[in-house]
């Protein structure tokens, strides 16, 4: 107990609130909210890899309702403490807790991270451990992420929305839930999304089939490079490999639905760790080394097996490892994670707040007025700063590909 305590307070985010500023990051999440203010509709007028309600992922409260904000970060935060004391409780020894507790120090912070693949980790977590303890609060929990994440992020949250009911209907063959109970269930997500999305302007079928391009087009765009980071990549790589044979070996043995259900987890995970770390050409790689171990913690917790729970805490000491490569690619921002606050800052770098940086000559503005204006590239904060009539392309931060 004493040990999880202080992986909480190390861990947990010191703040819930972003901060504005200028720059590629920024800059999205500041058109996400900018949007809001314009009677454009999502899927139809507007498309992004991010939807609607991204702004509860950036935690950026510009135009938003901080309340909303705070309750969705309570929620996250209050669901991964708890993963984090399951997972001590579900070591197979005390000394197993003293072997993690210097990793959750260093990349535990994944838990607590507002990112998809960490929202997609909790709301799996919550549909797992329903399975297995029959908590009853873990369900509408893990109904409640895959909502949001729906119109956070289409990506994740199709794919959870799809497993939330795929498990429902799972629970109906079980007999553990009654039929009646079961229909119900699905019609009220159903409802849930189609009112949801009225309220926040979005025409769902539109907004399903131009997120599904924008994935795939993002994915056609961006490619890691062979750099130094190759050989260690394909060591975790690996590593996932021996995890997905361990599964198919125990999918084998014990074909059933539930086996299905995990597969299917994993190869989700395998697809949303792929897509968030190696069609990026930046720091996001280390997204694959920090999240990796603990998707190996989730199989030994709940995979039934015996024989593929010991392949795979065998081999967790060789992930964690490889994982730990993580810390290298950029040191500063760990012990700045650790700390809540700035650690190192470049010598070059410019004091001078965005705003201030961003702020257009008075006859330019003079000369756009009331006039309803797009950024062509990516620093849309140059429209809020300005006070600018926001009027965007359909996708309205632009990329370039190359070979």
């Amino acid at each position: 107990m004493l040990i999880w305590l202080i992986s909480i307070l190390v861990l947990i985010p010191k703040g819930v609130f972003s901060a504005e500023g200028i720059g590629l990051d920024p800059s999205w999440g500041i058109g996400l909210n900018l949007i809001k203010n314009i009677d454009l509709i999502w899927g139809e007028d507007v498309v992004f890899t991010y939807g609607p309600l991204g702004y509860l992922i950036t935690q950026l409260p510009v135009f938003q309702n901080k309340i909303f904000i705070v309750l969705f970060f309570s929620l996250r935060i209050g669901i991964a403490s708890y993963v984090l004391l399951y997972i001590f409780k579900g070591l197979p020894s005390k000394i197993g807790a003293f072997l993690i507790f210097p990793l959750l120090l260093l990349t535990g912070d994944f838990f607590f991270w507002s990112d998809s693949i960490t929202t997609f980790y909790l709301f799996s977590f919550c549909i797992f451990h329903h399975y297995k303890h029959s908590s009853k609060i873990f369900l509408p929990i893990a109904g409640v992420f895959a909502l949001v994440s729906f119109f956070a992020k289409a990506n994740t949250g199709l794919i959870c929305g799809g497993t939330f009911l795929f498990y429902l209907g799972y629970l109906t063959v079980l007999k553990r839930l009654r039929f009646l109970s079961f229909i119900l269930s699905v019609i009220g997500y159903v409802v849930a999304t189609y009112f949801l999305g009225l309220a926040i302007n979005v025409n769902l079928l539109d907004y399903i089939i131009n997120s599904l391009h924008i994935i795939n087009g993002y994915n056609e765009a961006m490619a890691i490079p062979i750099s130094s980071l190759f050989h260690p990549m394909l060591a975790v790589l690996f590593m996932f490999l021996i995890l997905v044979a361990v599964i198919l070996g125990w999918v084998k043995e014990r074909a059933n639905v539930y086996s299905i259900l995990f597969f299917l987890f994993m190869a989700f995970s395998l697809f949303l760790l792929f897509k968030q770390s190696f069609v990026r050409a930046d720091d996001h790689i280390s997204v694959f080394f920090y999240a990796f171990p603990y998707y190996l913690l989730f199989g030994y917790l709940f995979c039934n097996h015996d024989f593929s729970k010991k392949i795979l805490w065998t081999f967790f000491p060789f992930v964690v490892l490889f994982s730990i490569h993580a810390l290298s690619l950029d040191p500063g921002s760990t012990i700045e994670r650790l700390i809540g606050s700035r650690v190192f800052k470049s010598g070059s770098a410019i004091e001078a707040s965005g705003k201030d940086l961003r702020l257009l000559p008075a006859h330019i503005l003079k000369r756009i007025g009331k006039q309803g204006v797009d950024v062509v590239g990516s620093e849309i904060s140059i429209v809020h700063y300005n006070n600018l009539n926001y009027n965007p392309r359909p996708v309205f931060q632009s990329y370039s590909a190359y070979n």
